[in-house]
């Protein structure tokens, strides 16, 4: 009886399963948490997400410490009104300090990476934050066509290593149809509607902001919305609620 159990346990281990999640993530360039009205406030940018509730967060444009931002820790205050746990990545030294982009998420990461990235008008990175059922990677990319594109071909090369779902998110500074928006959708499925802008935030006509998802793993039950906010920064936040599956 014991090894008739031992062997079906074995067997059920070795069998094929259904990997599953279900979140809410959400991509906001907060521009260093300055508005279209020149305030630089960061609790309103928290108190936006807060209400939000998402899982996780990809944000990008926030400093460190710079003489700009009065020796202040944005990604930090932004989080704490938030209620959530910020994680930075800086991409450049700036005014006495760090500029780059950062995570929100609900439960400590299990572990981070920082991934360079080119720019030639300013360096640029990656930040990938794994979690126990999920991996997220924040970017954002260069200003300069070919960098973005390089960058497309690295992030590929770096989130084809996770077996779990991956959603990548941030602010791609492309355009639906570009190059590098084309090179990322051989491996990622874009999960927003590309027809809605996301820049400018108060006359927006331009889609620069996504959620995307890693093809190996199917979404479904996607709920995808751009808030329509004009002066908190000048993009809008992109929201999805979605699930992903794959066998495992």
């Amino acid at each position: 009886m014991l090894r008739s159990a031992l062997f079906f346990l074995l067997l059920v281990s070795t069998l094929p399963y259904a990997l599953c999640v279900s979140l809410r993530a959400m991509t906001y360039n907060v521009h260093n948490a300055v508005g279209e009205d020149g305030v630089r406030d960061c609790g309103r940018i928290g108190a936006i997400i807060r209400d939000i509730a998402p899982d996780v967060v990809a944000i990008q444009e926030v400093d460190s410490m710079t003489v700009r931002s009065g020796n202040r820790y944005t990604l930090g205050e932004i989080a704490d009104a938030a209620m959530m746990i910020p994680v930075f990545a800086p991409a450049i030294d700036h005014d006495g300090g760090k500029y780059g982009i950062g995570i929100l998420c609900r439960q400590t990461p299990d572990a981070v990476r920082r991934v360079p990235l080119p720019g030639a008008e300013e360096p640029r990175a990656m930040l990938i934050a794994e979690f126990p059922s999920y991996v997220i990677a924040c970017v954002h990319l260069s200003l300069t066509p070919a960098d973005a594109l390089a960058s497309a071909k690295i992030i590929s090369q770096e989130t084809a290593q996770y077996d779990k779902p991956v959603i990548l998110a941030g602010d791609w500074n492309a355009l639906p149809g570009s190059e590098t928006v084309s090179e990322i959708q051989k491996h990622f499925h874009i999960l927003n509607d590309l027809a809605v802008p996301t820049w400018p935030s108060d006359t927006p006509n331009e889609c620069l902001d996504y959620i995307a998802a890693g093809k190996g793993h199917m979404p479904s039950g996607i709920n995808v919305r751009v808030l329509p906010l004009t002066v908190e920064s000048d993009h809008r936040p992109v929201i999805a609620d979605i699930t992903l599956t794959s066998e495992k």
